[in-house]
């Protein structure tokens, strides 16, 4: 039998998003069928597969960490920014960042922090 390759796993586990089954099935799904193949290592591998298929939709996964939560009009502004016609948003209450916040999607960053700001100002002068 033909072992299935950590892309055609994802494209597998897109279909059956797309098709409305419930995301914990399909979880639990994957992880069985990952632990049966004793391939358990690829599950991070296939995730960044999933994430990759669903962003050339137009779906992207957006984490964002910033000092407090952000308002509806920044998010809708960062999903244009990142060309989605759909987001998912992973928000990090991150208390350490004194203000700003970092967006990230598989393939893209924008470091929009206080701290990354002024290290660029600082790199300037030098």
């Amino acid at each position: 039998m033909k072992r299935l390759t950590n892309k055609e796993l994802a494209k597998f586990v897109d279909d059956q998003l797309e098709s409305g089954v419930e995301a914990s099935q399909i979880a639990n799904q994957l992880a069985a069928f990952l632990i049966s193949e004793r391939r358990v290592r690829d599950l991070d591998s296939v995730l960044r597969s999933l994430t990759k298929l669903r962003e050339n939709r137009g779906l992207v996964e957006i984490s964002a960490s910033s000092a407090r939560s952000l308002p509806e009009s920044i998010k809708s502004a960062i999903g244009r920014l990142f060309e989605a016609k759909e987001t998912i948003y992973l928000e990090n209450i991150d208390k350490n960042l004194i203000g700003g916040a970092m967006f990230q999607t598989i393939n893209r960053r924008l470091d929009l922090t206080l701290v990354h700001k002024l290290n660029q100002l600082k790199a300037q002068e030098s």
